[in-house]
């Protein structure tokens, strides 16, 4: 949120004719109660992006403030330290107490949720954000919640399985 009570979306998506830039200024719209016309998409590049921000996507964090967003679910990468100043952040390695993992990362671990480690750290912020906002997500809200966060090498299935163990949702099935 600019202080003028505009947004500004940095995204890497291509539009090639679809609309996907039309899209995403709707949901920035719905999401931050703002008139879309208060809402502009543009591309992170070092003409656009203060201080060289990075465009990567498998870096994410909770910040507590008023421009949270799906329980802060924020890009760490895209967000600049002057624009937390006085938040709490919590970033992957806070979500340990000690040595004792996080439930989410538990999960992970269990279900072999990860191969190569690119998405691990988003999809465990983004499940741990999605599960404090809503404890128990039907597979569909799931799906939709982490729809932003990509994993190349494909373990969405056992990242679906995890959520659903965290959620109660596995035992359930188990006992059918």
């Amino acid at each position: 949120m600019n202080a003028d009570g505009s947004a500004v979306l940095l995204t890497s998506s291509v539009e090639i004719g679809q609309g996907t830039l039309t899209s995403l200024a709707q949901i920035v719209a719905e999401e931050l109660g703002l008139p879309i016309e208060r809402v502009s998409v543009t591309f992170p590049d070092t003409d656009v992006t203060p201080f060289d921000q990075s465009t990567s996507s498998s870096r994410t964090i909770f910040n507590m403030g008023n421009a949270a967003v799906r329980a802060a679910h924020l890009s760490s990468c895209l967000v600049l330290a002057t624009n937390v100043e006085g938040k709490r952040v919590t970033t992957i390695e806070g979500l340990a107490q000690g040595d004792r993992l996080d439930p989410v990362q538990e999960a992970f671990l269990k279900h072999q949720a990860f191969q190569c480690g690119y998405c691990t750290p988003g999809m465990i912020m983004a499940t741990k954000a999605l599960l404090d906002s809503n404890p128990h997500p039907t597979e569909e809200e799931i799906r939709d919640y982490l729809s932003g966060n990509l994993c190349r090498c494909g373990t969405y299935g056992e990242i679906l399985a995890a959520i659903k163990d965290l959620s109660g949702q596995q035992a359930a099935a188990t006992r059918k």
